[in-house]
């Protein structure tokens, strides 16, 4: 620190204070003192012990006068003042700028003034910030979706808010060909994104966001990730099959009968719907053939059953013949 000595017999570490934006005492200026001036229940509050002292026998009585009011106004809670060679003063926050005072010896008639003191408050830069609309729930099938997904994009306080803002974003979706459009994310926030058709799972979206103010001074210029989950549901769709034949012939007294894949190109529906095991985007869905109708019963004696894989099984009344419709 540079000391300037006042006409009146006085001395100051330095003309000049330099502290960062959004700081509280973060030095002193006397090596031997022990006392801590610094108050946690003052926010944003500095002190500087021994900034201020007297030469000789001379008493210090000092008072700092701000020079230039409009810029004092907006960068302190509380102006500058001494206390016993203690310069003390709050910042407002997220302010930076310069403003000037007058120290002024007040033992001494007529009052002598020490010519400038300037506390320049240095920028630092705040993160930018912005939330996420809720999740988004959809159907399979449903197609292309579109809207705000990232809003309450602020760039950052004050001076800050004139900073430009960019986005980045990761997608992991289950399955990984969930969508056959890719998101995309414009940089006001919307997203747009259409999942594959016969489809249905889960993505999850991570957002980040950075601004152009740097990091000197341990500023900070991104903020997240945050994340979004979008949940397509699986939509049931109709189960298939083709049978080998219209017409089925068994001999009289054929008895017990099973006919192997007798149903054939058997599908749930949709391949996702036909899983061994069901997992994330696939389903492991049973089927159940319905014989609805048989109009001569009287030709069985254990009625026509298809199982699951597809084959048929029935047993024939010995001695009967005839054509049933099933």
């Amino acid at each position: 620190a540079l000391a300037m000595q006042s006409a009146s017999g006085f001395v100051v570490q330095s003309p000049v204070v330099i502290v960062d934006e959004d700081s509280a005492c973060v030095k002193a200026f006397a090596p031997s003192s022990s006392a801590n001036p610094c108050s946690t229940s003052v926010p944003l509050l500095h002190a500087y012990p021994g900034f201020a002292s007297a030469l000789g026998s001379a008493t210090l009585t000092t008072l700092a006068t701000d020079a230039d009011s409009a810029a004092a106004a907006a960068l302190f809670t509380t102006l500058p003042s001494f206390s016993g060679g203690t310069l003390s003063f709050a910042l407002v926050a997220h302010r930076f700028g310069e403003a000037t005072f007058n120290i002024t010896d007040t033992s001494v008639s007529p009052v002598v003034s020490y010519r400038l003191l300037s506390i320049q408050v240095s920028p630092v830069n705040d993160p930018p910030s912005f939330t996420l609309a809720p999740s988004i729930e959809m159907e399979e099938d449903e197609g292309r979706w579109a809207g705000m997904a990232v809003v309450s994009i602020s760039a950052g306080p004050l001076e800050d808010a004139l900073q430009q803002v960019s986005f980045s974003m990761h997608v992991d979706a289950t399955p990984a060909e969930l969508f056959s459009q890719p998101p995309t994310l414009l940089q006001n926030g919307s997203l747009s994104f259409t999942v594959a058709p016969g489809l249905f799972g889960i993505a999850h979206f991570m957002f980040s966001a950075s601004d152009d103010g740097g990091v000197d001074r341990s500023g900070v210029d991104r903020f997240g990730p945050l994340s979004l989950t979008v949940t397509v549901a699986p939509l049931n769709n109709q189960p298939s099959f083709v049978l080998q034949t219209p017409v089925f012939h068994v001999l009289e007294g054929a008895g017990q009968v099973f006919e192997v894949g007798f149903a054939a190109n058997v599908t749930n529906g949709l391949p996702n719907e036909d899983c061994l095991v069901a997992r994330v985007g696939c389903e492991a869905q049973t089927r159940t053939f319905i014989i609805e109708y048989v109009d001569r019963a009287g030709l069985f004696a254990r009625l026509p059953t298809i199982d699951p894989a597809g084959n048929l099984a029935f047993a024939a009344l010995p001695s009967a013949t005839g054509a049933s419709r099933v």
